[in-house]
């Protein structure tokens, strides 16, 4: 007999409004790993499981940082060590004319790591393990996962596997 791997709980509610209600409840519980999925935004939903930040717009951050530096290190080796020119007198390192290379690099990396940030941690990603299967049916759902997982004898919960 092949055992299935157990990940969390997952209750399913028919109304936004009992998701919202439960939402609460479990949270004032003390459980913090909380993750809710309805088909329709919910207002205040997020703050009912306690979601206050994100890593994305660091991630975004460092990313436009890495592409701006790449598209100003590639400029200057280029101008200063692989092929020097001298034009008009300029000095080799005339950074003015980096400044276009520079800028599209950066929204180039920033959107790209954006994305693929996005589709990791919206488990949208084809390596990942999605819990929330039905999320697009008319069903809201609760999901507790595992290290925080304690039975509500009036949620009708079951195993998620």
């Amino acid at each position: 007999m092949v055992k299935k791997r157990i990940y969390g709980l997952m209750a399913e509610f028919v109304s936004p409004e009992e998701v919202l209600a439960a939402a609460h409840r479990t949270h004032d519980a003390g459980y913090r790993r909380i993750d809710a999925f309805s088909p329709i935004p919910v207002e205040g939903l997020a703050e009912a499981v306690g979601f206050d930040w994100t890593i994305l717009p660091t991630l975004v951050f460092f990313g436009g940082l890495g592409g701006g530096l790449t598209g100003f290190g590639m400029c200057w080796y280029a101008n200063v060590i692989s092929f020097p020119l001298n034009i008009g007198g300029k000095p080799f390192n005339s950074w003015p004319m980096w400044i276009p290379i520079t800028f599209e690099l950066t929204v180039l990396f920033a959107a790209v790591g954006m994305t693929l940030t996005f589709c990791y941690l919206c488990q949208m990603a084809p390596f990942v393990r999605k819990h929330h299967r039905k999320v697009t049916d008319k069903l809201c759902q609760l999901y507790l996962s595992l290290p925080s997982v304690l039975f509500f004898p009036e949620l009708s919960w079951y195993k998620l596997n």
